[in-house]
């Protein structure tokens, strides 16, 4: 089953391999391209109107007994929605929660210093969630609440900073943003309260293998670079932004992220639960953070 957002809008549709006699749920069947062993349609109902302030990056999720939830902020503040897809409006009666409450930051980063004309947006989801395995923080802290689960789910949020840039046409400066990313976890059940999150750091530039042969990665390394406080991060993009996150098949230490660089290519980096878990668990000391994560 796969969900499409639009605002507050969510529509279902369903694809379903043409053997295994699934079709009857589907209430309009879309045109299928190529190959004939699949077959895409909505499922009933058609639609579903979110009683939430239509917006865009927010985040669907389920938790272990099944039940949907609508992350629209990950932090300051938190904002969820459980889901009710028998009501045409989509939120359980006393679905929502908000929580201005979260953990410190594992480690500093020089956006915290930004003062104007340096501005930070409001922080946005970017993609969620993969378990977090206890195994692989269970050493990292001391926390009753965090340990008496067996896993935490994993998201990547983003926010953007915005500052004043001069031009030849306008004398005053022009808004320039550069997008920065942070990795929280959360427990997977209500309410769904944060318990970890990293500092904010940048996904890279394609490595010089990759852009060898292809142009336009080639051409995103030398353009864009972010730039805070005055200060360029060159093996960083001005855009980078995570859109999906999943567990890599057959390899439970390891995830799978995709993000676009400079709204120009697709990028996609394999990480390791453990490093991530260090991330947001661990103060890491000012030459081990950089804003770049390694993968």
């Amino acid at each position: 089953k796969i969900w499409l957002l639009d605002g507050n809008l969510i529509v279902p549709i369903q694809i379903a391999s043409n053997h295994k006699g699934k079709l009857n749920t589907m209430k309009d069947r879309l045109p299928v391209l190529f190959g004939t062993g699949l077959t895409v349609g909505f499922l009933e109902p058609a639609q579903h109107l979110i009683d939430v302030p239509p917006g865009k990056n927010y985040n669907l999720f389920s938790s272990p007994e099944g039940s949907t939830f609508l992350e629209t902020t990950p932090r300051h503040p938190r904002v969820v929605h459980e889901l009710d897809f028998e009501g045409m409006y989509g939120v359980k009666e006393n679905g929502s929660t908000h929580n201005h409450k979260h953990p410190d930051d594992s480690f500093v980063t020089d956006e915290s210093f930004l003062r104007r004309p340096y501005l930070l947006g409001r922080e946005k989801g970017s993609a969620c969630c993969v378990k977090l395995e206890k195994e692989y923080y269970q050493d990292l802290t001391d926390d009753p609440e965090v340990l008496k689960h067996d896993y935490l789910l994993m998201g990547i949020g983003h926010r953007r900073t915005f500052r004043k840039v001069r031009n030849e046409d306008q004398a005053e400066g022009k808004e320039k943003f550069d997008y920065l990313s942070r990795l929280y976890a959360f427990v997977p059940e209500a309410p769904l309260d944060l318990v970890a999150n990293s500092g904010m750091f940048c996904f890279g530039f394609p490595e010089d293998e990759e852009a060898e042969h292809l142009p336009y990665a080639n051409a995103t390394k030398h353009f864009n670079k972010m730039e805070i406080y005055n200060k360029v991060y060159p093996s960083c993009p001005t855009v980078q932004r995570a859109t999906g996150i999943t567990q890599k098949v057959g390899h439970q230490d390891n995830i799978i992220v995709s993000y676009g660089v400079n709204d120009c290519i697709p990028r996609m980096v394999e990480l390791h639960k453990q490093d991530l878990a260090h991330r947001m668990v661990l103060p890491l000391s000012r030459e081990d953070y950089a804003p770049q994560l390694k993968h």
